[in-house]
């Protein structure tokens, strides 16, 4: 009866936490930068759990490098509450941006002009927690 939210739910950690929580009877949402990037990862939980899954899977795009996408999500989003939200997804840093290989030393930028690295890992996933802490916090149980 769990509702579980994932960013980064279609590869890694995120994926395998996916996983995991659907066979263990959780709804969960898992959020990828497009839906239809999550909605290959939910085809591929259900076919990995085969008939061990016993929650619930759904696939939303959300897109942490733009915080407008973040908003929007946060905005439409028709779940009453979540029991968790695990915030997995990131990017590595541009190692040539850092200057640790040859080449163009050009950051990789966010739709909103922050730095891709700290963009994605931290003030998406802020801004996303931030958005969602109401009804997380308004569910009896939530982690």
């Amino acid at each position: 009866g769990h509702t579980v939210l994932v960013t980064g739910g279609t590869s890694g950690i995120g994926w395998e936490s996916s996983r995991q929580l659907y066979e263990a009877g959780c709804r969960v949402i898992v959020a990828g930068r497009t839906e239809e990037k999550a909605g290959k990862a939910v085809k591929s939980i259900v076919a990995a759990s085969g008939t061990t899954g016993t929650g619930s899977l759904e696939a939303v795009g959300i897109d942490l490098a733009d915080l407008s996408s973040i908003k929007k999500f946060v905005d439409d989003v028709a779940y009453e509450s979540f029991s968790a939200i695990v915030l997995n997804a990131g990017v590595a840093p541009d190692r040539a941006a850092m200057g640790m290989a040859a080449g163009p030393q050009t950051a990789k930028r966010t739709k909103q002009g922050f730095e891709e690295t700290i963009g994605v890992n931290h003030l998406g996933h802020f801004l996303l927690c931030q958005g969602l802490l109401p009804k997380l916090l308004s569910t009896a149980g939530a982690r």
